[in-house]
Parts: structure tokens; C-alpha cells; sequence
């Protein structure tokens, strides 16, 4: 496994229709690298033990940042007041999860690698609010679509746990559990856009093979050919071209073992091109330069396409050619 930073997260919370707020430096907010690895691909829920209101919505997010005596901070990545605010801490490896059982999909060993935590801050015993309880389910679901994973990769602490964790609570003192399989009902239902009044994004999640990016070539298109869903029929199949007239879209392309000289770089941006008359360049945002490594890269963008118009990832390299192992794409866009 590896080390990489989720800096996605909050944009990605804001897409689902979350109440956002960035503490100060969680970008860079995370246990160091020697502590473990972190490559997460999916979640698990917590509560705090901490009894919340309204009127005192969100009381451990300090404690949450900094840690306690018994255990250093950060103690999650994101923190769900009992408002429904999503405080998000850290995008870096968190003390969490401790041992994990291998649970569902998850493998035996450490959760802090493999999941992005969250911590709901309330008694465990006492209800969710309302505003906390829908919080939750956008939250899971925005991650679990930005690594295009369904609602099984959502887990309690009391699931995983091999130490007899209770966490994420119960539903009320009356309730004996708070019910991990009617969670995870929810958020299938979120990631499939099923019952919200509001409007839902659509999701299309790609793959494709790898190819060689020769240095000194122009910027070379990204093609897909897997078809992991495609809810709009955005993806004319077998092309890198993403045809998102109109629509702001949040979006990853994956970029699986690199491989090229010792001071190789690539360079990636999304650009945008006309889909009628001359099919032109029209723009991009400004291109992200990585250093080449076996672990690969994940590059994010958040931007809206003009109207006649569509967008695919491009790559560039410098300082050699660099061969890439294959490509993964996913994406939710609004229209």
C-alpha cells in the first residue's frame, strides 16, 4: 500500500449537498506516514460518546483535531455535528479504527489504512437529529462515489471492531442498535438518486488500459473502454470524450502504475472542446504536475462545462517518457 492524501474530500461532501466546514489546515492534517499506511477505499462511522443539542451541536471537533493524552489526533477525517455540519479535519491517516476483523469487504488488519473515518458527535444513546442522520448518509455516499464503491464499503465500528466497539450507538436508548444494514439501505439509495426531492447528480465511473506517453508529444487524451456505470450516457464508449454540455462536474481520473526515468513528471489537466462544428480546444484548468511513482496518482477537478461543449483528461510528460498501467475515471456531475 502507500500514503496518499484525500484533498478531495471536501469538495466532494459539498457536491452530495453537505454543510461543509474546512478546520484550518486539514489538508495537510494526518498521523505521519510511519505510523502506516493510508490508501482508503471506503467507510466507517463512529460516534463521539459525547451527549450533543442544539444548542451545543459539535463539542469534541478540538478534541477530535488535537487527540486526547491516550491517543494523538487527528481521531477522524471528517466530524458530523448534531446540526448536520460536516467538519472535516484531516486528510491524512487518522487514529480511528484501530484493528479491524475483516468485516464485509474490508480485510483483517488496520482500519486506519483502509477507511475514511467518521465521527458523529452525539451520546451514541440519545437519537440522531435529524440534520446528523442525513449528514451521515450524503457524506458516506459522497465518498463511497468518489471511489466508486456501493453502500457494502460503509461499515460501523461495531462491525469491524475486535475489541467489542459499539460504535456508531443506537437509535434512540429505546433502540438497541443503531442499524448498520438500514444505513447502508440509505445509501444505496442516495448513490442510485433514489428518494431525495432535491436534485441528484448524475455518476458515470470508467476504466481503461495503459499506454506510453512519449515526452515532447502534445497532450494525449486518456480513453476508457470499461464501463463501470454511466447513469447519463456521458461516455460514447471506447473514447476518453466525456459529453457534459452544460453540467458543473466534480471529478478523478486514476492514473495506475508509472513507471519512466528517475526524474520524470506528468503532467495532467481536463480540457474542454467544442462537440459541434470543429470540435476545438476551448480551455482547461491549470494542469497538476506529479512525480512519476509505481503507486500511481489521482487527479481531481472541479468545473463546469459550456454549453455544445465536452471534456476529457489529457497527460503530458517531461523528463521522459513515462508508461502508464492502466486509467479509472469517475465523475458526478449536475445539469
Amino acid at each position: 500500500m502507500a500514503y496518499v492524501w484525500q484533498r478531495w474530500l471536501a469538495d466532494a461532501l459539498r457536491a452530495e449537498g453537505c454543510d461543509v466546514r474546512e478546520y484550518e489546515g486539514w489538508k495537510d492534517r494526518g498521523r505521519p506516514a510511519s505510523t502506516g499506511d493510508f490508501e482508503p477505499y471506503g467507510v466507517l462511522q463512529h460516534h463521539t460518546g459525547t451527549k450533543t443539542s442544539k444548542t451545543n451541536p459539535c463539542p469534541t471537533l478540538s478534541t477530535c483535531v488535537h487527540g486526547r493524552s491516550d491517543l494523538p489526533g487527528p481521531l477522524c477525517q471528517v466530524l458530523i455535528g448534531y446540526d448536520g455540519v460536516c467538519h472535516v479535519i484531516a486528510a491524512g491517516r487518522a487514529n480511528h479504527g484501530g484493528e479491524c476483523n475483516g468485516n464485509g469487504p474490508t480485510y483483517s488488519g488496520d482500519a486506519n489504512a483502509q477507511l475514511i473515518g467518521f465521527e458523529l458527535d452525539y451520546s451514541g444513546s440519545q437519537p440522531v437529529s435529524p440534520e446528523q442522520g442525513d449528514a451521515a448518509v450524503r457524506a458516506a455516499a459522497a465518498v463511497l462515489r468518489h471511489y466508486g464503491r456501493d453502500e457494502t464499503y460503509c461499515r460501523g465500528h461495531k462491525e469491524t471492531s475486535t475489541t467489542g466497539k459499539w460504535d456508531p450507538g443506537r437509535n434512540g436508548s429505546g433502540d438497541p442498535a443503531y442499524r448498520m444494514d438500514e444505513v447502508r439501505g440509505y445509501i444505496r439509495d442516495r448513490l442510485a438518486g433514489g428518494g431525495e426531492d432535491d436534485p441528484m447528480p448524475e455518476y458515470v465511473s470508467l476504466g481503461g488500459p495503459g499506454f506510453t506517453v512519449r515526452e515532447g508529444d502534445d497532450w494525449a487524451p486518456v480513453k476508457f473502454t470499461d464501463e463501470n456505470a454511466d447513469a447519463g450516457n456521458v461516455h460514447p464508449e471506447g473514447y476518453a470524450w466525456l459529453n457534459l454540455s452544460g453540467a458543473k462536474y466534480v471529478g478523478q481520473v486514476r492514473l495506475n502504475n508509472l513507471s519512466g526515468p528517475p526524474d520524470a513528471r506528468l503532467l495532467v489537466r481536463w480540457a474542454e472542446y467544442e462537440s459541434t462544428g470543429g470540435q476545438e480546444y476551448v480551455a482547461a484548468p491549470a494542469p497538476a504536475e506529479y512525480v512519476v511513482t509505481a503507486a500511481g496518482i489521482h487527479d481531481h477537478v472541479i468545473d463546469a462545462c459550456g454549453k455544445d461543449h465536452r471534456v476529457r483528461p489529457e497527460v503530458k510528460s517531461k523528463g521522459g517518457d513515462v508508461v502508464i498501467g492502466g486509467t479509472g475515471l469517475t465523475a458526478t456531475y449536475w445539469r
